[in-house]
């Protein structure tokens, strides 16, 4: 709806100006309001979603500024020390101000190996599953609900249902856990998978939860 109003609003201030109306200060006014209201509300936490997971993977995390003005159009930047104000962009909610680097912290799920964020929550997903063998896809997404993941992904998902909203292989292996050997197949055949996108903050959300299962889950410094 915002994307047809914004297109409309375009659309009549051409109309104007083929006609050879004056088209008013108040109404480009308008028309730049809801551009405004389109960047914030859907440019913006797109890139949010797309970028930020992908950094994930690459450097092992890191928060994006994200500004935009009709002058400059959209400036999208790593965090750096000159950002730590206290106007610091809203993109940056849960960034802890007493370190900007990114946080490449690993974890050991009971006393094993050091594993990054996104490979402890495919184990603790895992080894929950293992621990409860009869249990339902419908139960295990009540036990790791999809609010704990970043927005448009769920932490368990069922392999077939989801592989279809990708038009490519690689974009759907991006986003989850789907080699063989990560999938998990439930007691009823069904094949589930992990999501792949967790920074730091939705990560610390996700630990709160698997603890109450699973104490023994320890930092790797």
């Amino acid at each position: 709806m915002m994307t047809e109003n914004l297109s409309t609003a375009y659309d009549a201030i051409a109309l104007l100006e083929s006609l050879g109306l004056p088209v008013s200060q108040e109404q480009l006014l308008q028309v730049k309001q809801l551009e405004q209201q389109y960047i914030d509300d859907v440019i913006v936490p797109h890139i949010q979603k797309e970028c930020e997971p992908l950094l994930e993977d690459l450097i092992g995390g890191c928060h994006l500024i994200i500004d935009y003005s009709p002058q400059n159009g959209l400036d999208i930047r790593p965090v750096s020390k000159d950002d730590l104000s206290p106007h610091i962009d809203s993109t940056l909610e849960g960034f802890k101000s007493s370190s900007y680097e990114q946080d490449r912290t690993k974890y050991s799920f009971n006393g094993g190996p050091a594993l990054p964020k996104r490979r402890c929550v495919l184990k603790i997903v895992q080894e929950y599953v293992k621990d409860h063998p009869n249990i339902t896809f419908e139960e295990l997404q009540r036990v790791f609900p999809d609010s704990y993941a970043a927005g448009g992904y769920y932490v368990v998902s069922k392999y077939e249902t989801t592989q279809r909203k990708y038009d490519t292989m690689s974009e759907f292996a991006r986003r989850y856990f789907i080699e063989e050997d990560d999938v998990i197949v439930l007691a009823d055949g069904t094949r589930v998978i992990v999501t792949s996108q967790w920074g730091a903050t939705r990560f610390e959300t996700f630990l709160s939860l698997a603890k109450r299962f699973y104490p023994n889950i320890e930092p790797v410094l």
